[in-house]
Order: structure tokens, then sequence, then C-alpha cells
């Protein structure tokens, strides 16, 4: 009788503490904030190259048709981000894939900026005159 005593106490005393040990609040701050807390390096990236774009606009190194394929370049990795994080986060290979989409659209505005083409002149785009 001692023994089954002793034997119903501790699985009680087992049950309470897994059950605390599951009600207990590990994580204070909200799931949003773990995956939005502070840009990730895909954003990030993505604003780099808008703002280099800009520049490029800004100089007249970009003709209009060039900033046409550069935005819509940027438009399909925007969507393509959203699309792989639209279950909460991105895999390995998803991030892997959105490397080496940014990692082109770098290579493109680059060569944009550089291949020595310019707006022409009087030409007024987004208020920037050359």
């Amino acid at each position: 009788m001692k023994n089954l005593k002793i034997i119903v106490f501790i699985a009680g005393f087992m049950t309470m503490t897994s059950a605390y040990a599951h009600s207990r609040d590990y994580y204070t701050r909200p799931a949003y904030d773990y995956y939005h807390s502070y840009p990730s390096r895909v954003d990030q990236r993505q604003y780099n190259q808008q703002r280099r774009i800009e520049r490029g606009l800004y100089n007249g190194r970009l003709t209009p048709r060039e900033l046409g394929a550069l935005s819509r370049q940027q438009h399909k990795i925007a969507r393509l981000e959203n699309h792989f994080k639209s279950d909460g986060w991105l895999s390995w290979r998803e991030r892997q894939v959105l490397q080496q989409k940014q990692n082109q659209a770098s290579q493109r505005i680059y060569y944009f900026n550089h291949n020595d083409r310019a707006r022409p002149l009087g030409y007024d785009y987004y208020g920037y005159n050359r």
C-alpha cells in the first residue's frame, strides 16, 4: 500500500510539472517580432539595389528602357520573396534562390550603369533634368 501511494504521488507530481512546463510562456515576445524585428538581408539588399537604380537615374546613366527593365526585375524578385515568405519563414533553399536572383539583378544594375548609354539630353524623367 505504501508503494502504491508513492507511485501515485510521483505520477501526480510528474503530471503537474509537465503541465506547468507546457503552460509556461518561454517566448515573451509575439512570434511576429521574431521574423520582423529587423529587416532581413533580402529586404536590405532589395533596398540597396533600389538606391543604386535611383542613383543611376539621377546621374543620367540609365535610359528609360533600362529603368523599366530593372524595375520589372526588382518587382519580380519582390513577388518571389513574398511568395516564399507566405508560410512565415524562408527555408535555406528559398534564401539561396533569392540570393541568386539578387546577384543577377546586381550584375544587371552594374552593367546598365556602366554601358556608356545615357538618358537623352533634355529628357525629364521623375523630375530629373540632365
